[in-house]
């Protein structure tokens, strides 16, 4: 893919390091700095694959073809980068790369005081990703397009510069609206994909205490200025410690507005992780909403005596989204008033390496939408970008998001392939659910009807996927639901309730193209295509006219 966008922000030639506390640095890797190698003579096409969980001394390791040495011939990139970005020649999917490439680069690590862990954070590659730190394994992951994390800390010492290499193996993909296809993998099944190889994503290296701040989580809640944020502490020693916990509320336009403030007394953290509940209450808070997105950011600090040890935090809205009604006079509520979605689907497509936005890109997609009159957009057959969220947050746009191509991993007859699935699921439900623009999940998106063993394994993901997240509405598919009998697509899990429904959701699709409407769908105001006098489900038009491309950002 030739590049057809002018970057206009500048990337520093060197990390990016953030102090968080004393002992916690945030080193970011993306940007320049990079190196890209393809391996075109490298074997992958029968490889033994792994599951998440695998103990990284069991995975065989793979080094370049010709030695550590081949990797000379590369050619430097920044990240997130694509390998068809950057070396593809004949244009579209014929031009396509398939196969394993080599991204490296040095790093150094901050001589932090008292450091106890160094973790790379990886916000997404795809496919597959094999992480060397000084040319030895350190970390492996097949789930692909969501993040994952390295624990480097026996490979790398503070103060040393380490090389670091991602071996990344592009199975192949889609190009396409498509999803309903796996990927053939020697004799593997793997969910599909867009077809883009390469990190494709942010990626940075924490260094931090033993006892650190491993993931924050704003619950939000239908009183719309309490909010209950969960935090995960991991504690990487051998015996319990015991510290204190500080939570502070400040606006993340002027951070120096403190809304609140609360010290948690002598916690006892056990090895290994600790979920902190807590609960704020700021009956004067500023909405987030379309017109006022008002956003504040939570902060954590661990304190060992007078010392901050560690320190994280999260941005996040006051709102509260849900369906009502159901059964009755059925709509949508935002912070307790209705509102109608006008929503278009995103594919996931982006100028320049194929499948991730810049912010540049993120912030003109939504600004574009809003300026059409839209008030939502879909992440559609395809998981949604975090920068994209990010800019959703900040600009006022409502998001739906599907992990893309679930109906691949879903076979009761590829346990392999559904795993990987039932990993992507959540690991999109957790990395997103403290985002405000976000409103909904789906499963999948026009799914037919299947069968009672197949269906039992879509509503087992929906209520696990539930349990990450259970303030958010879960639907099973978007389309084909055009009467009461038909209960596979009218599946849902609501805000704060287990129930698993099988009533109360109307959606169906009306996707013919190129037109986006034909004169003769209408005959008289209570004959036309989508005339519904259903007043009992929320009625939702998943699809209504096509276009043929996506959006040309780039012009």
């Amino acid at each position: 893919m030739k590049k057809s966008l002018k970057v206009t922000f500048l990337i520093f030639l060197c990390s990016v390091i953030t102090l968080h506390a004393q002992n916690r640095i945030e080193t970011d890797l993306s940007g320049k700095g990079w190196k890209l190698w393809y391996d075109k003579n490298a074997s992958w096409a029968d490889d033994e694959l792994y599951l998440p969980g695998t103990n990284i001394t069991t995975i065989k390791t793979t080094i370049p073809t010709g030695g550590w040495n081949a990797l000379d011939a590369a050619k430097e990139v920044s990240v997130p980068g694509t390998v068809e970005e950057y070396l593809q020649v004949k244009p579209g999917p014929e031009g396509d790369f398939k196969g394993v490439s080599w991204w490296y680069r040095t790093i150094h690590i901050p001589d932090a005081k008292s450091a106890g862990k160094l973790l790379l954070r990886f916000e997404s590659a795809r496919y597959r990703s094999e992480v060397f730190i000084n040319q030895k394994l350190a970390g492996y992951d097949l789930t692909g397009n969501t993040p994952f994390e390295v624990d480097i800390t026996g490979f790398a010492k503070p103060g040393e510069t380490v090389q670091l290499a991602l071996r990344v193996t592009d199975p192949g993909g889609n190009f396409d609206w498509h999803d309903g296809d796996a990927i053939k993998w020697g004799k593997y099944k793997v969910p599909g994909s867009h077809g883009f190889g390469g990190i494709t994503g942010r990626v940075k290296l924490v260094t931090c205490a033993p006892v650190y701040v491993d993931d924050i989580y704003i619950q939000n809640t239908p009183a719309i200025t309490e909010v209950c944020p969960q935090i995960t502490i991991v504690n990487s020693n051998a015996k319990e410690v015991v510290r204190n916990i500080i939570v502070r509320v400040v606006e993340k336009k002027n951070p120096a507005i403190e809304i609140f403030r609360q010290e948690i007394k002598k916690v006892t953290l056990k090895p290994g992780e600790n979920l902190i509940p807590t609960k704020i209450s700021v009956p004067s808070a500023k909405l987030w909403d379309i017109d006022n997105p008002n956003l504040y950011v939570y902060k954590v600090s661990i304190v060992n005596r007078k010392n901050t040890i560690d320190e994280d935090n999260k941005v996040f809205g006051f709102r509260w989204f849900e369906p009502t009604g159901q059964g009755l006079d059925a709509m949508f509520r935002l912070n307790g008033k209705r509102i109608v979605l006008r929503t278009a689907i995103s594919w996931g497509f982006w100028p320049t390496n194929g499948i991730y936005p810049t912010e540049e890109m993120a912030e003109k997609q939504i600004r574009m939408a809003k300026s059409m009159g839209q008030n939502m957009l879909s992440f559609h057959r395809c998981i949604g970008s975090p920068i994209v969220l990010e800019k959703a947050d900040e600009l006022g746009l409502l998001y739906y998001e599907e992990p893309g191509n679930y109906r691949s991993g879903q076979n009761i007859d590829n346990p392999f392939g559904h795993t990987l699935m039932h990993e992507k699921v959540m690991r999109m439900v957790k990395r997103d659910r403290s985002h405000p623009s976000l409103i909904m999940f789906n499963l999948i998106n026009e799914m037919g009807e299947v069968s009672k063993e197949f269906m039992d394994v879509h509503v087992s993901d929906m209520v696990d996927a539930h349990k990450v997240d259970p303030t958010r509405t879960f639907t099973h598919t978007s389309a084909w639901c055009r009467s009461e009998d038909n209960e596979q697509a009218r599946v849902h899990l609501r805000p704060n309730d287990t129930t698993v429904y099988w009533h109360g959701w109307f959606d169906f699709h009306h996707a013919g193209g190129p037109p986006v409407w034909n004169q003769d769908l209408y005959k008289n105001p209570t004959d036309y295509y989508n005339y519904n006098a259903n007043k009992k489900d929320i009625v939702f038009w998943g699809e209504e006219g096509a276009l043929s491309t996506p959006p040309r950002l780039e012009r």
